[in-house]
C-alpha cells in the first residue's frame, strides 16, 4: 500500500474569505502488474536462435514495423480467468469456459522492441502477424524452441491450443522478457522517389513524390555482371517502393 496525503490550502468562497485549511492521509492500494516483451529480427544466415536472446551479434538485424498481438484467456464477463478450474484443459474447455480475446497490440520500434504491460494475473499467448514481415521467406526462431532453427514455427509466443498450464500464465505480476521471433527474408530495398525541392537530401514538407518510377536492383560496381539479380516484383504506392524478391539471370538487367 501507498499512504497518499491531500491536502486543501486557504480554500475560499465567493466573497474571497478562507473557509478551509486541512489535509487528509488516505491509503491506496497499488496493483502489480506484469509485462510480456522481446523483439522480432532478421535471421540473416537462417540459422536459427543463437545463444540466450536468439540474435546472433554482428550478423542479425532487428525489424521494425512488425505487428505482434496479445491475447488473453477472459470469462463470460471480460474479466481474466485467473485462477483456473483446470489448467490441464484449455482456455475454451470446460470447466474453464473461457474465451481467447485479442488484448493489446504492439508494433516493433526502431530497434525490433515491442512490450505489453500492466497485464493483470492470467493467461496470455502472443502473435505475430506474419504479413507485416516485409520479404519472409520463412520463420527462423522462434520463442517456445530456443537454442536450435525452429521445426514447429508458428509465429506465435505459446498457443492457443494449449492447455493453461503451458501459455503465458501471470500469476505474481511476473514479467516475461527475450519473447524474441527470428524470421529468414528475402533482401529488401525499399524508399522513396521523390523531387527535392531545395536539394538539401532531406524529405522536407515541400518535396514532392514521383509516381509511376520504375525502381530495379543491379549488381553494384560492375560492368559486366554474368551472373546477377534483377528485380522479380516491384510494389509501389505514389512515390513509394518496395522489391522484396529476386531470380537469378544470365545476363545484366
Amino acid at each position: 500500500q501507498v499512504v497518499t496525503t491531500v491536502k486543501v490550502e486557504s480554500a475560499k468562497n465567493c466573497e474571497g474569505k478562507t473557509v478551509l485549511t486541512a489535509s487528509d492521509n488516505e491509503a491506496i492500494t497499488v496493483l502489480d502488474r506484469g509485462s510480456i516483451s522481446g523483439v522480432v529480427y532478421g535471421d540473416k544466415d537462417n540459422d536459427g536462435w543463437q545463444g540466450t536472446t536468439g540474435v546472433e551479434s554482428g550478423t542479425d538485424y532487428y525489424l521494425p514495423g512488425v505487428e505482434i498481438k496479445l491475447y488473453g484467456c477472459l470469462s463470460s464477463n471480460g474479466m481474466p480467468i485467473y485462477p483456473a478450474s483446470n489448467t490441464s484443459k484449455g482456455c475454451t474447455d470446460a470447466p474453464n469456459n473461457g474465451a481467447w480475446t485479442a488484448l493489446q497490440t504492439d508494433t516493433t520500434d526502431s530497434n525490433g522492441f515491442y512490450r505489453f504491460e500492466g497485464l493483470e494475473n492470467g493467461y496470455y499467448y502472443a502473435a505475430v502477424t506474419g504479413s507485416t514481415v516485409t520479404g519472409m521467406i520463412s520463420q527462423s526462431a522462434d520463442p517456445d524452441q530456443t537454442g536450435v532453427k525452429c521445426t514447429t514455427c508458428n509465429d506465435s509466443w505459446k498457443n492457443a491450443t494449449d492447455r493453461l498450464s503451458r501459455v503465458g500464465i501471470v500469476g505474481a505480476a511476473n514479467d516475461f522478457f527475450q519473447v524474441n521471433f527470428g524470421y529468414y527474408l528475402d533482401e529488401v530495398i525499399s524508399g522513396k522517389v521523390y523531387n527535392d525541392v531545395n536539394a538539401n537530401g532531406i524529405i522536407d514538407e515541400s518535396d514532392l513524390p514521383i509516381p509511376g518510377v520504375t525502381v530495379k536492383r543491379v549488381s553494384g560496381g560492375c560492368t559486366s555482371c554474368p551472373t546477377t539479380f534483377i528485380r522479380c516484383g516491384l510494389r509501389h504506392s505514389g512515390s513509394h517502393y518496395l522489391i522484396a524478391k529476386w531470380r537469378r539471370m544470365d545476363s545484366n538487367p
